[in-house]
């Protein structure tokens, strides 16, 4: 088929996301690289293909510390995505990985938006997923550092609540079965470090007596689940 061609660009993201779901970022960013390249040249900078393979090389990027680089590819695909269908999951993909970035960036207010569409967006095309939660997770995480503490409490408890119904419900899309105890361990560490920031900006309401409940809670269930070690 030669080189130029949508088969080959599919066969090379198709190594990538293994590549990326084994953890070499490394190996995986030229193939997503060039797979991006041959979805440009042969159906313009506006296909939804275009999109993926840009969240895809932004998200390893992301995952290989070039934030700068992953931002411009991130945001590109998102551009791309609310051109066509507003229920599709895969723009609250997009979303939802643009706002753990700014996150990481530090740029809390930048992230808020992008993180609360993707939740919208997984609401709405009833997306029920460990996925959603990472996103309500980050929302959580941005409002929090933002002091918008009550919205960040009502993200965050709301996320710890769907994790255990989704780990064990058949309807759910499917998980992988080491990120939900992960992803609650994450939820109640939030919500723990979340009490005591409010506790700071306003000392004597007992929201540090809810810091102390919520790590309590988090070393019974660790001891009870004993989940994978906390990345």
């Amino acid at each position: 088929m030669g080189e130029e061609h949508l088969d080959v660009a599919a066969s090379l993201n198709q190594i990538g996301d293994i590549l990326s779901y084994v953890g070499d970022s490394a190996g995986a960013e030229p193939l997503f690289r060039r797979a991006l390249a041959i979805y440009r040249q042969l159906l313009g900078d506006g296909h939804p293909l275009v999109a993926m393979a840009a969240g895809n090389l932004g998200r390893t990027l992301h995952k290989l510390g070039d934030l700068a680089g992953a931002e411009v590819l991130l945001r590109k695909g998102l551009e791309i995505r609310r051109r066509f269908d507003p229920e599709d999951p895969q723009l609250a993909y997009n979303a939802r990985n643009l706002g753990l970035l700014l996150c990481d960036r530090g740029d809390y207010a930048g992230a808020e938006p992008p993180l609360r569409e993707a939740v919208i967006t997984f609401d709405r095309c009833h997306y029920y997923s460990g996925d959603d939660c990472i996103a309500r997770i980050g929302l959580g995480d941005a409002l929090a550092h933002l002091d918008r503490f009550a919205e960040a409490e009502a993200v965050l408890i709301d996320a710890d609540a769907r994790l255990p119904a989704i780990q064990h419900d058949r309807n759910a899309v499917v998980q992988a079965s080491s990120s939900i105890p992960l992803l609650r361990w994450r939820a109640m560490s939030l919500l723990a470090d979340l009490y005591d920031r409010w506790d700071a900006a306003e000392p004597g309401q007992g929201h540090d007596q809810q810091a102390a409940q919520w790590r309590a809670k988090l070393a019974e269930w660790q001891a009870s689940t004993q989940p994978a070690s906390p990345p």
